[in-house]
C-alpha cells in the first residue's frame, strides 16, 4: 500500500479561529498549523523500523527518535515555508498537470487499478479532494524548487580543474608488482644460517638459469603460500614493507631478486608483472567532479532560499 497521509503540511486557519491551547502543536509557519501528529506521519516509516531493533537500548532509540521527529518537522516547516512563498507569486498550476499526474501515479503504483487505489484512500482515510491538494502541494515544491535551486545550479571549469588537483592522489593508482616469494625461517647457529642462505643462493641461480621458481618455492619455501608457489598477488609499493620494496625496486618483470633478511626470516623473490604509477585525466574524473560540486551547490543554494523564507515569514515551533 502507497501512503497519503504522511504529505500534509496543515491546516489554514485565520489567526481568530487558532485555538489558545497549543498542545499538540509541532509548529506555525504564518497561518499554516503542523501537528505533532503530521511529523510522527512523515516519520512512521522509520520510527517503526526503530522500535523493531531489539539490539538497541531505550535511551539510544529515544534521541534517535527525538532527531527523526526535529527532522520531520523541519521537512514540514521547509515544505509550509515554500507553499507560503508560493502563494505570493502569480504562478499557478494547471488542474490538467494535477490531472496527468494522478494519472500517472495510479497506472505506475496501482497497474491502473481504480478500486485499489480508492481503496488505498479509505485505508489512509483521506479524501480524494485532499489527496489531489497534496498531488497539487508536491507539483508547487517541484515548481519552486526548480525555479529557486535547479535553474541556479552552475559549476565553472575552473572550479572542477582546482577540485581535480585537490583529489589528485585519490585518482593516481599505486605503481605496483606482482610477487612470488619464497620463505626460510632464520636458524639460531651461524653454521645453520649459512646453509639456508646457500640453499636461496642455489635457487636464485637455477631460476636464472631457467628453472621454475613455483616448484622451486613448493620445494623450499616455509610459507604460508608455499602450495600456491608463493604467490602473494599484485602489491603497492607504497604499502610494501620497506625491506622488500628496497630489494625488488629494480627487479624486472620476470626477474629474481637479492636474498634478503627481514626479522627472523630469509626471502628470495620472483617479480611476475610490474605495473607503473599512473594519474587517472580530467576528462575521467570530470562527471564525478562536476556532480560533487553540484550536490554542494545545490545544498548551499536551497539553504540559503530556506533562510530567506524564514526571514520573510513568520515560524513559531512549539
Amino acid at each position: 500500500m502507497c501512503g497519503f497521509a504522511g504529505m500534509a503540511s496543515g491546516q489554514l486557519l485565520p489567526p481568530e479561529q487558532l485555538p489558545i491551547s497549543v498542545d499538540g502543536y509541532a509548529a506555525i509557519v504564518n497561518e499554516r498549523i503542523i501537528t505533532a501528529s503530521d511529523v510522527m506521519t512523515v516519520i512512521a516509516p522509520q520510527r517503526q523500523g526503530l522500535l523493531r531493533d531489539a539490539s538497541m537500548d531505550r535511551v539510544k532509540k529515544q534521541e534517535i527518535l527525538r532527531e527523526l521527529y526535529d527532522k520531520g518537522l523541519r521537512s514540514l516547516v521547509e515544505r509550509s515555508l515554500v507553499l507560503e512563498a508560493f502563494e505570493l507569486t502569480e504562478m499557478k498550476i494547471p488542474e490538467k498537470l494535477v490531472s496527468d499526474r494522478i494519472t500517472e501515479i495510479i497506472n505506475r503504483r496501482f497497474n491502473n487499478d481504480q478500486t485499489l487505489f480508492q481503496q488505498t484512500l479509505e485505508q489512509e482515510g483521506v479524501s480524494m479532494a485532499d489527496w489531489r491538494e497534496q498531488i497539487r502541494e508536491q507539483l508547487i515544491i517541484q515548481m519552486m524548487r526548480r525555479q529557486e535551486v535547479y535553474m541556479r545550479l552552475a559549476v565553472s571549469p575552473r572550479r572542477i580543474r582546482e577540485l581535480y588537483k585537490v583529489r589528485i592522489k585519490d585518482y593516481t593508482d599505486e605503481a605496483g608488482v606482482h610477487l612470488r616469494m619464497i620463505a626460510r625461517k632464520r636458524p639460531a647457529t651461524k653454521e645453520e644460517r649459512l646453509e639456508v642462505l646457500r640453499s636461496l643462493y642455489r635457487v636464485q641461480l637455477e631460476v636464472k638459469d631457467g628453472a621454475d621458481f613455483i616448484a622451486a618455492c613448493k620445494e623450499h619455501s616455509e610459507g604460508h603460500k608455499a602450495d600456491s608457489g608463493g604467490d602473494m598477488g599484485w602489491m603497492q609499493l607504497a604499502k610494501m614493507r620497506p625491506e622488500w620494496r628496497n630489494t625488488i625496486v629494480d627487479v624486472p618483470a620476470g626477474g629474481v631478486s637479492d636474498v634478503v633478511r627481514d626479522g627472523d626470516m630469509y626471502y628470495l623473490f620472483k617479480v611476475e608483472g610490474r605495473k607503473e604509477g599512473a594519474v587517472k585525466p580530467l576528462a575521467e574524473m570530470h562527471d564525478e567532479l562536476e556532480a560533487e560540486l553540484l550536490a554542494g551547490e545545490e545544498k548551499v543554494l536551497y539553504e540559503d532560499w530556506m533562510t530567506r523564507l524564514r526571514n520573510k515569514f513568520h515560524v513559531k515551533i512549539f
